[in-house]
């Protein structure tokens, strides 16, 4: 009897990882089509007018929910995002940031840095994946300031269950 339940135990070891890595490389080939959908997505800083932009916003989507108690659509949060401009005697900086809400949820920001209305340059993309935090910076240094008038430009992606949602958060001041 005791050699019945061994060889039971011992078989029931060799299930429980085969399936449990089925599930990890399923999950896995979701965030992978997630991060390229992500990755191929091209920002176009012209898409936002600053005049327009928080320096925060929330990415959510409406997901349909059919439970007991409640039957209809629910928002879920995939995201928050928000710009940051900062400055020393030497440097202007857009700081951009996405954080991720969901588990299963591809993040990304861009922050551009714009001087007086024209561009400076844009950060290259940062990804994050799930609850952690896509953080994008850009900046301009001169040892001359002349009341000049500064916008950082952030460009936030959640990309969920294949579908790519972006917004754009923007901070300004005058150096």
């Amino acid at each position: 009897m005791k050699r019945i339940m061994t060889v039971l135990s011992l078989s029931a070891l060799l299930v429980i990882p085969t399936t449990g890595g089925n599930v990890l490389a399923s999950e896995s080939n979701e965030l992978s089509l997630e991060r390229n959908v992500t990755e191929n997505y091209e920002v176009d800083f012209e898409k936002w007018p600053t005049s327009d932009l928080s320096s925060e916003i929330e990415l959510s989507v409406n997901v349909y929910t059919n439970s007991f108690s409640s039957q209809g659509f629910d928002f879920k949060s995939l995201a928050t995002g928000k710009t940051k401009l900062s400055s020393s005697d030497s440097e202007v900086k857009s700081t951009g940031k996405t954080k991720g809400k969901t588990l299963s949820t591809v993040v990304s920001a861009t922050t551009g840095l714009f001087k007086d209305g024209e561009s400076l340059g844009e950060s290259d993309k940062a990804i994050a994946i799930g609850k952690l935090t896509a953080t994008a910076e850009k900046s301009y240094f001169s040892n001359k300031w002349k009341k000049n008038k500064f916008e950082g430009v952030t460009v936030h992606t959640a990309t969920y269950d294949g579908v790519l949602y972006d917004d754009a958060t923007a901070d300004k001041f005058v150096k």
